[in-house]
């Protein structure tokens, strides 16, 4: 038996993108991949953004024009890659179009925003905002231009050395379009624009030498035609006079058909022939075009390039400094950027994707990280972001550290799971029931998360047994009431035992040391059994130091809230509970205060009516007394302790359902209070109130915030030793479908700094601050927790900075949907590579193909159209070329698809072969012994329909067997040692496994019946016992577990054998995982979020399960060799993630 661990490494491939065409390609060249490397937030729906240096300190910088708040966003570089907090300021309606340059000759870079109004305030202007060199700017000039201008171009056209503008303008009054020449006066202003007729709805201006006579030329791409409802399909080239004033222009077709649409026009050297040529992405075609200057003004087609889906915007420079101009390209549907590597002819390779998962529009580029490699900037309009991409001296990106958690992760606790000094976080994601851990590097960065199934959710941690690593406490719900309370003492590797359980239905609980030995106990509040469901009483649990505890007090009554702290100055905790009526609406009614004995012991002292809850316990005063803070519907009450358990009369501060939190916030050492007085009437008012030292408050200041923040809380967030604020944006925030924190930085004296947003992942709920990387200052986790919706789940990490100035550190997320996988080499370069059924709707799919590269890593990929549901992908060489085929089964088109491969990673046209209903799974098998491959095919209609191969890559028509059973999957091997194939069939409803013998002339044997576990979903072979003689596993949806059907020889089978895996597996493959020359399994479990690897020990045994995440609701996996090391990695598709995860297996040579 082998002992050795198996070890993998996660990655993950969003790999699936939408696309309204019926065909899609889409590969990668080299060794090069793009990945999203931060996001920066800006405005409401950026849709353009420049890049100068604004300040001065030879750091680029960041402009971004915000449609829907009317402002520009200034981001000032570090040169690190990272940038300020932004900057807004003001400039006309619905800004779309932004450039930098120095219109007033003063040394400094001004900026110039295309402003093309909105529909309920029209008015198309330019404004113009002329910097002060520190990252200011002065008020802005707003220049009326008539209807809306779309794009600018930035240039020299009289030959004065002052910046010139070319505006293209459109608007439905007009019917022909007009690019408009404004001359720059020099001192910051613009004469009079110059209009020059071109196409229809111009879309995009470039400048250029084309015709070779040193003057400055126009290029414009139209973007309509009347004659073409697709759109037009011309760029107009207006020659230069050199005066400032152009010739008419010459109109050049694109293509009639794909060029349709031009939006986006850039222009540079493709062939390095010293002419100014074009580049054109058109949205009809979604292609981008290559147009060759001839230097006469004229131009030739040179390429044409296939994008993902409709192009937004087109850049030009050279990212991987080969001398060579390359093309960016972002593609707002499919929320990617394309990059083109330029051959050095005018011909490009294929592309690099960068999946961004936010529609994009405005691109940029220049030097972030002052590294002399060309960085990207994108602005992400449904994010309200920028996303920066970091490139190196290879045309490679620096990718984002990416983990996977679960779609439902409810809670978040940070503590130090394995003493090793660094904060580690675990998540508890309530859609899969799962445990993630991920342990911290120091750094602000974590290693893949170990995950351990379980149900329950987590609630808190502390050190419960001594040993100086955190243990949890876990609830097996994840909101009141909890059934039953577990301690998880951990062991030290990021893994938990129970060692003590609470019984009974537990409404709220909290961590003490109520008898001074520093071990923490628990106060726990229990409900009835009901109905009605109620708190009936409080109880309070000793630690005995092992993670045990002992009951010593129990206090009857419908508590309603409760507090703790020593109340008489005996040194001892005292408790102060709430009870409420009994009666609905069950308001709190009476306080009484419990003074302790010590030893978690108490007795009544005395009690008084009160209608409020306890909010906290506090020293108001200054008096060394605890105090008590409560909350009533329209008030906060203030009760000051005398010392001896009772307390003086109450002082109210009339504030209306608080959202608060409290801090000494002007230094003075009394505790103040930062109050959002009412969420609902006063969504956006975040007041300030001050300690007098006398336990009363006195209104101090009030500051606008955006509306509906979720949390607000306290902290010190850049070591200062001042309280900074943080608020929390959900759902309903300021950035729509995307959750925010911001960041008010104190000034010692109550008031604050001004805002900074970080973006952090939709609808945060559950928060913990905490340093995660040990530089001393305290960082953000934020968490998903809202489960009324089902988008993305994320983590957000938020690292705070001693310079006060926060970014993001990691998201954790996924996205759409996939659902099986076949591993084959399809280009015959020897590297595996994966085929992927996915379906964007259930009338939507496609057949994706990705390669694969010796790093593990798939950049390259095309899309085949197939047909409704496809529920299956298997690989064959139906024509006996030593090409690898495929066959693809379409449940919601009754029919099969089989799909001839060409061996250079592209499929011929598919061959459509009906079946009579819903075709299920397929199997591929020589079942009539003419050495040639037949398709086995299961349907909805209890059939199996058996297709013989002709060799040539069709097949004879099916003949259909009636099974009398509901067939699940179904797979091919020689169960019973004939050389004849032999069919093995799950039946989901009788929970077992149907054996059909082949007779070896395509038909087949009366079944034999085999039970396993329930609802079977898939099956494989393997040799399990390494007898020679084939077995059976199954993966058992609904008993979580899978069947060992150990063969005979005879066609016969020993009794099934399970071994429990995930919660419910629905697919299994074998390989060797640990290198023991035995065979092992891999399940993929649909609600676990996870795959479970299982060590066969040769005897047909295995050993218990090791469990890897993956993303959500994982549907399919397949094994290969992804790195070319010698070992069996996985890649499993995630249905619910619309991604897929690649296990690169790590296990340590033998």
């Amino acid at each position: 038996m082998s002992s050795k661990k198996i070890w993998f490494i996660s990655a993950l491939l969003n790999a699936l993108f939408w696309s309204p065409l019926g065909l899609y390609e889409l590969w990668g060249q080299g060794d090069a991949s793009f990945v999203t490397h931060e996001y920066f937030l800006a405005g409401r729906n950026p849709l353009s953004v420049t890049t100068a240096d604004f300040n001065g300190d030879a750091f680029a910088d960041l402009a971004v024009a915000n449609w829907d708040s009317n402002n520009v966003s200034v981001l000032l570089g570090r040169g690190d890659g990272t940038f300020e907090a932004p900057r807004h300021f003001a400039v006309g309606r619905g800004p779309n179009f932004i450039l930098a340059g120095d219109f007033n000759r003063d040394g400094l870079t001004d900026l110039v925003i295309a402003c093309g109004g909105e529909p309920e305030h029209p008015g198309a202007t330019l404004t113009v905002l002329l910097g002060a060199g520190d990252g200011t700017f002065g008020e802005a000039m707003n220049i009326g231009v008539g209807f809306s201008p779309s794009s600018m171009a930035l240039d020299d056209f009289n030959g004065d050395g002052i910046p010139d503008l070319a505006v293209t303008l459109s608007g439905q009054a007009a019917a022909t379009g007009t690019v408009a020449v404004l001359l720059g006066n020099g001192d910051g202003s613009f004469q009079l624009p110059q209009n020059y007729t071109v196409g229809i709805e111009p879309s995009s201006v470039a400048t250029g030498d084309f015709n070779s006579d040193g003057i400055t030329d126009l290029a414009v791409a139209n973007f309509s035609d009347p004659s073409y409802r697709g759109g037009g399909t011309t760029v107009s080239i207006l020659l230069g006079i050199g005066d400032g004033t152009f010739g008419p222009p010459r109109n050049f077709e694109i293509d009639e058909w794909r060029g349709r649409g031009p939006i986006s026009i850039v222009a540079a050297d493709f062939n390095g022939d010293g002419l100014s040529d074009l580049a054109v992405a058109t949205v009809q075609g979604t292609s981008l075009f290559v147009l060759l200057g001839k230097g006469d003004g004229t131009f030739q087609l040179s390429a044409s390039l296939r994008l993902s889906a409709r192009p937004h915007t087109v850049v030009a420079t050279d990212f991987n400094r080969d001398g060579i101009q390359d093309l960016a390209v972002t593609t707002a549907h499919t929320n990617s950027i394309s990059i083109f590597f330029g051959i050095g002819d005018g011909t490009f390779g294929s592309p690099i994707n960068l999946a961004v998962g936010r529609p994009l529009y405005g691109l940029a580029v220049g030097d972030f990280n002052s590294d002399s490699s060309p960085d990207i900037a994108a602005a992400d309009f449904g994010s309200n972001s920028v996303s920066i991409h970091l490139g190196n001296a290879a045309g490679t990106f620096q990718s984002a550290p990416t983990l996977e958690v679960g779609n439902l992760p409810v809670s978040v606790v940070v503590g130090d799971f394995n003493r090793d000094g660094h904060q580690d976080f675990a998540v508890l994601d309530q859609g899969t029931s799962a445990l993630a851990f991920y342990t911290g590097n120091g750094d602000g960065t974590f290693q893949t998360a170990s995950n351990s199934t379980m149900e329950g959710s987590i609630r808190a941690v502390a050190d419960f047994n001594r040993d100086d690593m955190s243990d949890l406490i876990v609830s097996r719900a994840s909101s009141p009431p909890f059934a039953d309370l577990s301690i998880r003492l951990s062991n030290g590797d990021g893994t938990f035992r129970t060692v003590y359980s609470l019984q009974g239905l537990i409404s709220s609980f909290a961590i003490m040391d109520l008898n001074g030995d520093a071990i923490p106990d628990l106060a726990v509040v229990f409900f009835t059994d009901g109905p009605p469901l109620r708190p009936e009483r409080l109880s309070i649990l000793l630690g005995n130091g092992d993670g045990t505890f002992r009951t010593t007090y129990s206090f009857e009554g419908a508590i309603y809230s409760f507090a703790y702290a020593d109340f008489n100055g005996d040194c001892v905790q005292d408790l102060a509970v709430v009870i409420s009526g009994d009666e609905p609406p069950y308001s709190p009614e009476r306080m009484f205060i419990l003074l302790g004995q010590g030893e978690g012991v108490f007795r009544s002292a005395h009690s008084f009516a009160v209608e409020a809850r306890i909010v906290s316990t506090q020293d108001f005063n200054g008096d060394s007394i605890a105090d008590l803070l409560l909350a009533t519907r329209d008030s906060l009450l203030v009760l000051l302790g005398n010392g001896d358990g009772t307390f003086a009369p109450a002082q109210p501060l009339r504030v209306r359902s608080p959202l608060l939190t409290i801090a000494d916030l002007n230094g003075d050492g009394y505790p103040d209070l930062a109050v959002i007085a009412d969420v609902y009437a006063h969504p956006n008012q975040l007041s300030i109130y001050f300690n007098q030292g006398d336990g009363t408050f006195k209104p101090f200041d009030k500051f606008e915030i955006d509306d509906f923040p979720s949390d607000l809380l306290s902290g010190d967030f850049n070591g200062d030793g001042i309280t900074d604020l943080v608020l929390v944006y959900g759902y309903d925030g300021p950035y729509p479908y995307q959750g925010a924190v911001l960041i008010r930085l104190g000034n010692g004296d109550g008031s604050f700094g001004p805002a900074q947003y970080v973006a952090v992942g939709p609808r945060p709920g559950s928060i913990s601050l905490t340093d995660i990387n040990g530089d001393g200052i305290q960082d953000i986790v934020t968490a998903k927790s809202d489960l009324r919706f089902f988008d993305p789940g994320t983590v957000s990490i938020v690292l705070g900075n001693r310079d006060g100035v926060f970014r993001l550190s990691q998201n954790l997320m996924f996205e759409q949907w996939s659902v099986t996988a076949a591993v084959a080499d399809f280009n015959g370069d020897g590297i595996p590579d994966l085929a992927v059924n996915s379906y964007a709707t259930f009338h939507v799919s496609r057949h994706f193909i990705v390669l694969g590269n010796r790093e593990g890593t798939f950049p390259t990929g095309q899309f085949l159209q197939v047909q409704r549901y496809p529920s299956s992908v298997k690989m064959g060489d139906f024509n006996n070329d030593g090409i690898p085929d495929l066959v693809v089964t379409n449940a919601g088109a009754d029919k099969l698809l089989v799909l001839l491969g060409n061996g250079d990673r592209t499929f011929r046209s598919a061959q459509t072969i009906k079946i009579q209903s819903a075709p299920w799974s397929a199997a591929i098998g020589d079942f009539n012994n003419d050495t040639i491959p037949d398709l086995a095919v299961i349907d909805g209609t209890m059939k199996l329909h058996i297709l013989l191969g002709k060799g040539d890559g069709t097949f004879s028509s099916p003949q259909h067997f009636e099974l009398g059973f509901d067939p699940g999957a179904i797979v091919a091997g020689d169960f019973n040692g004939d050389h004849y194939q032999d069919l093995a069939i799950t039946d989901w409803r009788s929970n077992s496994v149907q054996i059909l013998k082949g007779n070896g002339d395509g038909t087949f044997q009366a079944k034999q019946t085999f039970p396993v576990g329930k609802r079977p979903w898939s099956i494989t072979v393997g040799d399990f016992n390494k007898d020679g003689i084939l077995d059976l596993v199954t993966a058992n949806r609904d008993s979580n577990d899978v069947s060992i059907l150990l063969g005979k020889g005879n066609g016969n089978f020993l009794p099934a054998k399970s071994f429990d895996t995930g919660m419910k597996p629905v697919a299994v493959v074998v390989g060797d995982f640990n290198g023991d020359d035995r065979p092992d399994l891999a399940v993929a479990n649909w609600d676990s979020n996870s795959v479970s690897i299982l060590a066969g020990k040769g005897d047909g045994t295995f050993s218990p399960s090791q469990e890897f995440g993956v993303g959500l609701t994982p549907s399919s996996l397949a094994v290969g060799d992804f790195n070319n090391d010698g070992r069996v990695d996985l890649v499993v598709t995630n249905w619910g993630g619309h991604n897929v995860t690649l296990l690169i297996n790590n296990t340590p040579r033998r």
